[in-house]
Order: C-alpha cells, then structure tokens, then sequence
C-alpha cells in the first residue's frame, strides 16, 4: 500500500539533498544492515531523485544502493507494491 511521504520528511528530505549539492554528506546510524531500517526509505528517496548513495556496510566495504526491480516513484510516492 503506497504511503505518502509527510510534509516534515519531504522537508528534511528536500534540505538533505541541498547539503549534498554543496559537498558530500552522511547518514550515520548504528544499525549495519540498511535494508531492515528507515535508511532503506531514505536511500530509495535519494537515488529515485538523482542522489548518489553509497552504505557503509563495514571498513573497507561499501554497497551503492540498489532500487529493487520492482519499486515504484510515481507522483513523489516510492513505493514496493506486494507481490501477488
């Protein structure tokens, strides 16, 4: 089920990508394993809009990230319809 993005995340979000423009930022978060928390969510909405967005899974161990096959943007709202 799509969910729309709130006004506060399209924001940060919209500030975020402003930073990355001037130079190079980072998310930092604890959780190793992005695909399982909200960097997941981040992620797609960087790389749908043009962002590069690399994890930093471990030292010495990066993963660009992937947009699944399929993943939806359509009218500012990433979603991943269920399969059937």
């Amino acid at each position: 089920m799509p969910t729309t993005p709130s006004t506060d995340f399209e924001k940060s979000l919209e500030e975020l990508i402003r930073i990355v423009e001037t130079g190079r930022a980072v998310i930092m978060c604890a959780e190793k394993h992005y695909c399982r928390y909200y960097r997941m969510v981040i992620s797609g909405y960087l790389t749908v809009r043009g962002q590069q967005d690399v994890h930093i899974i471990e030292r010495g161990r990066t993963k660009k990230h992937p947009i699944t096959t399929f993943a939806v943007f359509r009218n500012g709202i990433l979603t991943s319809p269920k399969k059937e």
